[in-house]
């Protein structure tokens, strides 16, 4: 069967209240939308910009142009009101300066570019934003997700997996941004993620609709359509008896078995599941963690499995205690051999240098700069092969 999808009902708001909500939502919208620079706007824009900008020296490149802040005022002196906020001093003084007190044209015009890209953006989301609270939920996020896809290059993926997409696609800004676990997320957070620029990555102009994105990119950027399906798939062919969740067996599986029972049998502990049984939700938490180590995020969502004391520190027994059920399973299912857990763990706290002697805490992992490699080492036969055979 499909993956199990588990939503909080939304709460029903008074009708009246609801409807005059709508009314002055849209109307701030709109009146957002009207001051948005569209392609002709910045068209415009380019061609104020040039008619003013000078040669930076002699032979100088056509596209190597200077901007002299009486040349800004002259811009806006003959452009509409609407590209004032484009055109001050604030803005002009962000910029290198040269011994002339002039500026890069291109840089100049590529900041107004990025941030008419921002604000393009921050209306988009600001539409779904019911409750004008400046923050989204993740139904909300999913359905700004649904109404982009037109835009997106995802050409392969079919209709049928849409609604994996938009629950694959919004858990990776909640899973990173969401540090409070609020499911909301704050506009602003987005805006200023590097998750939103990995996402309108995927964004198609009508040059290139149909084009083949190149094969290592899809791989790489979470929101194409490849992964998707490459996640989807994990999930199907994990789920052994077809009943849309996985159980703690099931999941052992995954990575052909690499990850310790003991830091799955603690994940089962401390994750939300149902009745000890992860849904489709839960596993997007989990793939983005354990492919994403090296990150804040996916520390702490493995640490709170590794903390099997649930004191916030890790001290050696514990270490060896994970690092053994590690070390066992290399053994008896890759045929690894065997290493002394104190030799790890003493090799741990050499590399993490935590700021309490003899406890690991998830900020020294973090600030350590190999908390990554650390928690790879405690979970994961493959990684640990890997940390035991380096260069």
């Amino acid at each position: 069967s499909l993956p199990r999808l588990r939503v909080k009902r939304a709460h029903q708001a008074n009708p009246l209240h609801a409807a005059l909500l709508d009314a002055v939502h849209t109307t701030i919208t709109e009146r957002e939308a009207a001051q948005l620079l569209d392609h002709t706007a910045l068209d415009q824009f380019w061609e104020a910009l040039c008619q003013h900008a000078v040669a930076s020296g002699p032979g100088a490149a056509e596209n190597d142009k200077r901007l002299s802040w009486d040349a800004v005022c002259h811009v806006r002196a003959d452009l509409p009101a609407r590209f004032a906020p484009y055109l001050t001093p604030a803005i002009f003084l962000h910029f290198q300066r040269s011994e002339r007190s002039d500026i890069s044209l291109l840089q100049y015009f590529n900041y107004v570019l990025r941030r008419a890209s921002l604000e393009e953006a921050q209306a988009e989301l600001h539409a779904y934003d019911r409750d004008y609270d400046g923050c989204l939920t993740e139904a909300e996020v999913q359905e700004w997700i649904s109404d982009l896809v037109p835009t997106l290059h995802l050409q392969t993926l079919n209709t049928s997996f849409h609604k994996f997409y938009f629950y694959a696609a919004a858990r990776k800004f909640f899973f990173f941004l969401d540090k409070s676990r609020r499911d909301r997320l704050p506009i602003q957070a987005i805006l200023l993620s590097p998750i939103l620029t990995e996402l309108f990555e995927l964004r198609a102009s009508d040059a290139d609709a149909d084009a083949e994105l190149p094969r290592e990119y899809k791989r790489s950027n979470w929101f194409s359509s490849y992964n998707t399906l490459r996640v989807y798939g994990q999930f199907l062919n994990l789920d052994a008896d077809h009943n849309g969740m996985l159980s703690r067996a099931e999941l052992g599986k995954y990575s052909h078995g690499a990850l310790s029972n003991l830091f799955l049998d603690r994940l089962f502990q401390e994750v939300r599941t149902f009745d000890r049984q992860m849904d489709f939700r839960g596993f997007l938490d989990f793939v983005l963690a354990v492919e994403n180590l090296p990150t804040p995020e996916a520390m702490a969502y493995c640490f709170r499995a590794l903390d099997m004391g649930g004191r916030g520190g890790l001290d050696a027994l514990t270490l060896e205690t994970l690092f053994r059920a590690v070390s066992e399973k290399a053994h008896r299912v890759f045929g690894h051999e065997e290493v002394p857990a104190e030799d790890i763990v003493n090799e741990i706290f050499d590399m993490v240098k935590p700021a309490t002697p003899g406890v690991i805490r998830l900020k020294d992992l973090i600030d350590s700069g190999i908390g990554g490699t650390v928690i790879s080492i405690l979970i994961d036969c493959r990684g640990f092969h890997k940390y035991d055979n380096r260069d």
